[in-house]
């Protein structure tokens, strides 16, 4: 038995639906990628390019340039944790030193 609708097979149209259902899935994936990507960007200081590049590129390219996005930008940010935790260090072994200098005039004004 082979079933036609207007000259095609049943298995041409199923394959015509499920092509078209995913070319619609992935025009909504590239479209939410890329206003994640655009809403990100619009609220930090972004590497390279702004914002609205950055969702250009994901809304051609896709899930894959919002990857590099996050790599690209969250990698600085945890790049700027570690510095802002480094220098927090530094202050508290300027502190250290700030008060053992304060302990050892202390003993010198004692004796």
């Amino acid at each position: 038995m082979n079933f036609t609708i207007d000259g095609m097979s049943a298995t041409a149209t199923y394959f015509q639906t499920f092509a078209f259902a995913f070319f619609l899935f992935t025009v909504a994936l590239h479209i939410i990628f890329a206003a994640a990507v655009f809403v990100d960007a619009s609220k930090r200081d972004t590497k390279l390019v702004g914002p609205v590049l950055w969702a250009a590129a994901t809304l051609i390219i896709g899930p894959f340039f919002a990857a590099a996005y996050w790599v690209v930008n969250r990698l600085a940010v945890i790049e700027e944790l570690r510095t802002l935790y480094s220098q927090k260090t530094e202050l508290t072994n300027e502190e250290k030193i700030q008060r053992h200098r304060e302990e050892l005039n202390k003993r010198r004004s004692q004796t």
